[in-house]
């Protein structure tokens, strides 16, 4: 019988970010860490909530500091999915909260975190691009909830596989008892000195 690793708890928070417009999205590119294609890592932006903070708050905060932008306003919760994984010698269990956020209009990212690229990306090409699929499933959501949150939807998504019927919630891949598929890479939130 193996040994089981250490378990580690954490809330992450996160967001889909739309320029003013509901034209584009930002992600970030990661050059250093290979996603499953050989191709950089592309993410949404999410990291860890300070003790004390609030979801929105925390959210906010790491969209800031990944993304550079600075002036956002948030529209409208997403959700919520709990992720596991394995990484360094621990058994990770992450409650990530996402949000739907606005940039205002002209914005662009300036000081990034350092790992980061972020980029600007058409709905469709975001989708395509995303290197896990449940922050696909975030997109997807997002883009539903702007048409409600704007009572008009961004530009239509022309998906190359078939999309969910429109009375069916797209939300992230999930597993039989509702956790979602762990990550197949090492997350960007996780700092192995905890």
């Amino acid at each position: 019988m193996k040994d089981r690793l250490p378990t580690r708890n954490y809330t992450a928070a996160g967001g889909v970010v739309v320029d003013a417009n509901g034209q584009y999205v930002i992600v970030l590119v990661r050059p250093d860490r290979a996603g499953p294609d050989g191709g950089p890592e592309i993410r949404l932006p999410k990291g860890h909530v300070d003790p004390n903070e609030g979801r929105h708050q925390a959210a906010m905060r790491e969209i800031r500091e990944e993304t550079g932008l600075q002036r956002l306003q948030l529209m409208a919760p997403l959700g919520q999915q709990t992720v596991e994984f394995n990484w360094k010698g621990y058994h990770y269990i992450r409650e990530e909260y996402y949000f739907l956020l606005s940039a205002s209009a002209g914005s662009e990212p300036h000081d990034p975190e350092e790992q980061f690229e972020p980029r600007w990306m058409p709905w469709e090409e975001a989708l395509r691009q995303l290197t896990f699929e449940a922050e696909r499933g975030w997109v997807r959501r997002a883009r539903a909830a702007w048409q409600h949150v704007r009572g008009y939807a961004p530009p239509p998504i022309e998906e190359e596989e078939e999309s969910p019927p429109a009375d069916i919630d797209a939300s992230p891949a999930t597993d039989t008892a509702g956790r979602a598929q762990p990550d197949e890479e090492p997350p960007i939130d996780v700092d192995p000195e905890e």
